[in-house]
């Protein structure tokens, strides 16, 4: 998708334009963290002046493990730096086809970092997501993320 944007502030838009507005489009995330590249099953994203909103349906198979270290992936576009570290996003982790867990996103460099949330003390903590974060990885593992970030 090329981003229809910026557009001057009063300027008359086309309705072609209008309706480019919020427009997904594909991307191919590379993984890293993990033995091999992961079947992505939905990768989308759109682009809106400097904001970027992504979404992704992502399965871990045997191929896929084990890990290597924390699960972290390719923005669709740069990023800006700017909000680095800070919560961009919800994910829905299901380490093993069962129990599902609550999870985050940051972005950083032009990267999207994985975090699991734990709620067994008085207060939230996260962790990034890893063999065993939220719980151990299994052949059936799958993960939904949405999330949003400025570009650069």
């Amino acid at each position: 998708m090329t981003n229809p944007f910026p557009f001057s502030s009063n300027a008359v838009l086309t309705a072609s334009q209008l309706n480019e507005i919020g427009s997904f489009d594909t991307w191919t995330p590379t993984f890293t963290g993990l033995t091999a590249q992961p079947t992505i099953g939905l990768a989308a994203y759109t682009e809106v002046n400097d904001l970027v909103y992504y979404m992704m349906y992502v399965e871990i198979d045997s191929g896929d493990l084990p890990f290597t270290g924390s699960l972290t992936c390719t923005a669709p576009v740069p990023t800006s730096g700017a909000m680095t570290y800070m919560p961009q996003g919800q994910a829905w982790l299901r380490p093993s086809g069962g129990t599902i867990f609550h999870g985050t996103q940051i972005t950083t460099g032009n990267s999207i970092y994985f975090y699991g949330l734990s709620e067994s003390g008085t207060y939230s903590t996260v962790s990034n997501v890893n063999a065993t974060v939220p719980a151990t990885w299994t052949t059936d593992g799958d993960f939904w993320a949405m999330g949003w970030y400025r570009s650069a």
